[in-house]
């Protein structure tokens, strides 16, 4: 089958990624990123989730903001860019998701639903479900489900 969908991803002072610019030709939306350890998924799962309509960003209780710690060292700004086109050229989403340290960021307007599947996302949905742990192999089990086994 033909390649139809374009993806581009554009990062700048996202943590690890300063420059990142990287386009992915495929037959379908849904994208894994496979990567060592320290290159940037989970900054880049994080910006995705900025995306999301229930993601709310709120300053912890000494006025924090978790979107500070996604900016690269020594840098006061970050930017994401998702830009995805049709076979016939068709821009069918195209967002940025600009971070400034101390300020919430504006949610983009997106026309798809993302859902990230990081350790965030298991930390606050499943462990509302009365997950364990396994940190002998960094697995979770719940009601019988290991989900390692998956």
């Amino acid at each position: 089958m033909a390649k139809q969908i374009k993806t581009r991803i554009t990062c700048e002072n996202l943590a690890p990624l300063l420059k990142f610019d990287e386009e992915i030709e495929s037959d379908t939306l849904k994208i894994a990123i496979f990567a060592n350890n320290g290159s940037g998924k989970t900054f880049l799962s994080r910006m995705f989730r900025l995306a999301e309509k229930d993601y709310i960003v709120t300053p912890d209780d000494k006025g924090k903001l978790s979107t500070d710690k996604l900016i690269s060292f020594e840098k006061s700004k970050c930017s994401f860019s998702l830009k995805i086109t049709a076979k016939d050229n068709t821009v069918s989403e195209d967002f940025t998701v600009n971070v400034s340290k101390g300020n919430i960021p504006t949610k983009p307007t997106t026309k798809y639903i993302y859902h990230c599947f990081n350790q965030d996302y298991v930390e606050e949905n499943i462990k509302t479900l009365s997950y364990v742990k396994d940190l002998s192999n960094d697995c979770f089990s719940l009601t019988g489900v290991n989900f390692s086994d998956l």
